[in-house]
């Protein structure tokens, strides 16, 4: 949040008012998420021998939770997850980044994202269905 009021103040005169205030404010927020996605992405090295790398489903983290209990449950499942499988997760079904997208934001090939992704559901699947395994 810093990072965003600090760079919006030091470029408020570059806002030129053809949208309103909180619209640019937002716009430079989605730019940091992004650039926080991809410097995280860039730094993190999956093992490919990773023992949770059996492909899962498709799996939608939100859609159907529609109760506080269940977004609840949703975030503390994300956060036992590995960092990377986490960001992935996210950056995917909350911020709706397709797979072209996250690939050039991390420096990463599609299939990698693909396989990072399907070990990132399979393991929030187990996690979520009760196996810490």
């Amino acid at each position: 949040m810093q990072e965003i009021l600090i760079s919006a103040w030091q470029n408020l005169g570059t806002f030129r008012g053809d949208a309103g205030l909180r619209a640019w404010v937002l716009g430079i927020a989605r730019h940091k998420i992004d650039d926080y996605y991809r410097k995280r992405f860039r730094e993190m090295q999956i093992e490919p021998n990773d023992p949770e790398t059996v492909p899962a489903p498709a799996l939608r983290i939100q859609e159907g939770s529609t109760t506080a209990v269940e977004r609840e449950r949703v975030e503390q499942t994300l956060a036992q997850l590995p960092e990377a499988y986490g960001l992935a997760l996210i950056w995917r079904y909350r911020d709706g980044k397709s797979l072209r997208e996250m690939a050039a934001g991390t420096g990463k090939t599609e299939k990698a994202m693909e396989r990072l992704l399907a070990r990132a559901r399979e393991s929030f699947k187990r996690r979520w269905n009760g196996d810490q395994s």
